[in-house]
């Protein structure tokens, strides 16, 4: 009798055994982006806190013992209710190794099949309304630790407007030529 109650109680252990349910906690750090740009008075759109960019590209490559590769490629990012949110596909943070991150706005950045830093392709419009400004940002070295990535964004081309404006009918004003100084 004492063998029948020792072997139902090992059974009732392996069935408790096999219904406990363990959870098993995988924390795994999102990729998360916070966007700072210079402040280009004279651009057309200087993006802050009072004028928010609505979205940006951008693509990762990830190094470990000297040894590039491409990590993602041309995600979009968007900016939704006070934070940057990846609308292409939530991307965590390696285990080791650095990352570094390419981003754009208002152009298209092309990826050769080696992960080399990409180029960009922009055309501007021909009419200067229908023109936007080039921005870029760059990070390097980059490890979960350094989360969210501040993207410092900065301007590869601005548009600037000239116009000139006579009130005077009797006075007559032709203009021979526009220069730009003292560009950075």
């Amino acid at each position: 009798m004492k063998k029948i109650f020792i072997l139902a109680a090992f059974a009732v252990a392996a069935l408790a055994s096999c219904q406990k349910n363990e959870v098993i906690d995988v924390k795994q750090n999102e990729i998360k982006f916070s966007v700072v740009t210079e402040n280009q008075t004279k651009a057309e759109e200087v993006f802050c806190a009072n004028n928010i960019m609505e979205s940006f590209t951008v693509t990762g490559t990830y190094t470990k013992d000297a040894t590039t590769s491409w990590y993602f490629k041309n995600d979009v990012i968007n900016y939704e209710v006070d934070k940057w949110v990846n609308a292409t596909n939530t991307r965590y943070w390696s285990a080791d190794g650095t990352h570094t991150f390419y981003a754009i706005v208002n152009g298209n950045m092309n990826t050769a099949d080696t992960p080399e830093p990409p180029t960009v392709s922009f055309t501007p419009e021909t009419t200067v309304a229908e023109q936007k400004d080039l921005l870029y940002a760059v990070a390097t070295g980059k490890t979960k630790a350094a989360t969210p990535i501040n993207l410092n964004f900065r301007h590869a081309l601005s548009q600037i407007e000239f116009r000139a404006k006579n009130t005077n009918t009797k006075l007559y004003v032709e203009i021979s030529g526009v220069r730009v100084g003292q560009t950075p």
